[in-house]
C-alpha cells in the first residue's frame, strides 16, 4: 500500500497523542484543516508543513514524501515543481502588475499539479469557498494554485481583482464564475455568503 501525506500525518498524530485540534493549535490551523490534510483533500502549504514536522516531531520530507533527508535528493530531482508561495497581498499587486514584478525572493512550495511558468499559490484566506455539502471545496487555510490569463468559461473557480470601498484599495476575492445569459457574477460555494 503506497502511504499518502495524509496516511503518514494522521498515524504520527495518534503516535503523539493529539487531537487533531490539538495539532492544529500547534500547527496555527483550525482542527478541520488537519482533517483535510488527514484526508488528502488538500496539502498544507509551506509554513504550515514546516510547523507540522516540528509538532510532529518529524522532518518535511518524511511527512511529504516518506523518506528521510538523505534519500530526499532523489525523490525532490523526480517529483514536483516548486512553485511562488505568496502572500495575499503580494497576490493582488502581482496580478495588477500583469507579471511585471518579479517573483525572486518569495517562498515557494512544491506542488505534483500540472503547473506552467507564471502561476502560483496562495492560501485561502476565509470561508466563503468552504462547500458544506462536499465538492468542490475550498476551505480555510488550503493552498490554491492561480493561473493569471487562463480563459475561463461557466462554473470556473476565479480569482478576481474588486475595489474595496472601506481600504479605498484593490482586494482579490476567490468565487466560482456564473454566467447567465446576459448576467455575470461570483458566487461563493458556502451559502451563508451572498453571491457578488
Amino acid at each position: 500500500m503506497m502511504e499518502s501525506l495524509g496516511f503518514r500525518l494522521k498515524r504520527l498524530r495518534k503516535d503523539k497523542g493529539l487531537t487533531q485540534v490539538e495539532l492544529g493549535k500547534l500547527s496555527g490551523v483550525t482542527g478541520v484543516t488537519i482533517g483535510y490534510w488527514e484526508k488528502d483533500l488538500n496539502e498544507p502549504g509551506s509554513k504550515a508543513l514546516s510547523k507540522l514536522a516540528q509538532a510532529l516531531g518529524t522532518t518535511e520530507s518524511y511527512l511529504l514524501y516518506g523518506v528521510s533527508s538523505p534519500e530526499l535528493s532523489f525523490v525532490q530531482s523526480t517529483s514536483g515543481t516548486k512553485i511562488p508561495y505568496l502572500s495575499w497581498g503580494e497576490a493582488i499587486s502581482f496580478l495588477i502588475l500583469k507579471g511585471e514584478k518579479t517573483m525572486g525572493n518569495v517562498d515557494r512550495i512544491t506542488t505534483f499539479f500540472d503547473v506552467e511558468e507564471g502561476d502560483f499559490a496562495v492560501s485561502m484566506p476565509d470561508d466563503t469557498m468552504h462547500n458544506p455539502s462536499g465538492s468542490p471545496s475550498i476551505p480555510v487555510g488550503a493552498t490554491v494554485i492561480l493561473r493569471p490569463g487562463e480563459s475561463y468559461k461557466n462554473g470556473s473557480i476565479v480569482a478576481v481583482i474588486v475595489p474595496d470601498p472601506l481600504k479605498n484599495e484593490p482586494s482579490m476575492t476567490i468565487k466560482k464564475l456564473v454566467i447567465d445569459g446576459k448576467l455575470v457574477y461570483l458566487s461563493p460555494l458556502n451559502p451563508r455568503y451572498q453571491s457578488s
